[in-house]
């Protein structure tokens, strides 16, 4: 792009001459500094670090961060790893520390321009390495990008403020509505005495078939196999399916309907017995074998075994009855499962719909971030829509 295509006030920079990159080595041994901050703990397209660990976690040389700077993850681009310390600390050497030249950015603007998709595109490209691409900051330094005038570098962090305060006041909402939900929980089923087996509130379990599939989720009018990634922290996603085609659509079995109670008996330890209710389905899609389809004795228990499930998945009862090496994919076993003690039934109707309407809470309130944050992306996105190469 020459000079004569760029918007009025716009000027071409290396990104050597916005931001300094600071390499300062300290032994994690030897630092008084309590945080540690890897890659790790870094959010994709979150300037915000949320999550840290402390030097003594770790061994090797890291990096030295004063806080304000940045820290760019350079290994993996593609993840789009960039946030502002919040304290002095020490970070992972697969890290670049930056901060910016004021004389040439405005020191706030610097991490947004990084979170655009014009900046992480040119990232990506510049990476080196198949396994783990790296950025080398000899390279990064000498390439060119359209910069706005300090004005409108003023007016977009502005605007973007906005929506972060916004989005950061919907993450409380969405963690109260979360804390409510999880005390109603335990303070229905925590107490309950003990005088029934699970088995007695279920009519059936089943499962699907394990089919060789495309990587790429199906249509509308195609078939597919769900992945256990369908269920997700009480919600179901259609989206996490597999397509299948030709002469392996006969060996689809179990089909997925509205209104399903399904549980992944198969997963990482950190998700397997999470259940859902399909709220609303594709008229092909169909079980694999780890997850299961659960029927209750009766419609009216729906809603009540579905939180009580969640119930003994988040007081660690089904990951106590699940098999397998640390590491791999755990198992629960359909025997340990329904020989579960669990409490009376009694206004399980009534139960459910409460229990239900608190979970309902929790994922208007999960949208309504996701959906601030998608604005946030797409602000910063058209900010750099007509400069990009």
């Amino acid at each position: 792009m020459t000079m004569k295509q760029l918007p009025e006030g716009w000027q071409m920079v290396k990104f050597g001459d916005i931001a300094k990159h600071i390499s300062k080595r300290v032994e994690p041994s030897e630092t008084e500094l309590e945080v540690y901050v890897g890659l790790e703990h870094l959010d994709p397209d979150s300037l915000k670090i949320k999550r840290h660990g402390v030097p003594s976690d770790v061994a090797g040389q890291k990096l030295l961060v004063k806080k304000g700077q940045i820290i760019f993850g350079k290994r993996r681009a593609y993840q789009r790893k960039v946030a502002v310390a919040d304290w002095d600390c020490i970070c992972s050497a697969h890290a670049m520390v930056l901060e910016a030249n004021p004389k040439t950015v405005l020191p706030e603007f610097l991490p947004v321009f990084m979170q655009s998709g014009y900046f992480m595109e040119r990232a990506i490209a510049i990476s080196e390495g198949s396994l783990s691409p790296t950025i080398k900051w000899k390279v990064l330094e000498q390439q060119k990008f359209s910069l706005p005038p300090l004005e409108l570098q003023s007016k977009l962090i502005a605007r973007l403020s906005k929506i972060e305060n916004t989005y950061d006041l919907s993450c409380q909402v969405e963690n109260a509505a979360r804390s409510l939900y999880k005390a109603l929980l335990f303070a229905t089923f925590e107490k309950s005495s003990e005088t029934k087996k699970l088995k007695s509130y279920i009519r059936n379990i089943s499962s699907g078939k394990s089919i060789s599939a495309a990587s790429i989720p199906a249509d509308v009018n195609e078939f597919g196999v769900l992945k256990v990634s369908a269920v997700n922290n009480g919600s179901f996603n259609p989206g996490e399916n597999k397509l299948v085609k030709g002469d392996k659509i006969s060996l689809l079995k179990n089909h997925v309907m509205a209104n399903d109670l399904l549980m992944s008996r198969a997963n990482t330890a950190e998700l397997v017995g999470d259940v859902c209710i399909v709220d609303k389905t594709s008229t092909k899609l169909f079980l694999p074998d780890k997850l299961w389809k659960i029927e209750p004795i009766n419609e009216h228990y729906k809603l009540w075994l579905f939180h009580l499930l969640r119930f003994l998945k988040l007081n660690g009862t089904l990951a106590s009855l699940s098999s397998g090496t640390s590491g791999s994919m755990k198992n629960i076993s359909q025997k340990k499962l329904l020989e579960i003690d669990v409490g009376d039934s009694e206004k399980a109707q009534e139960i459910g719909e409460v229990l239900q309407s608190a979970f309902l809470c929790v994922e208007s309130s999960s949208m309504r971030v996701k959906a601030i944050l998608e604005l946030y992306k797409e602000v910063l996105q058209k900010s750099f829509a007509n400069v990009g190469e």
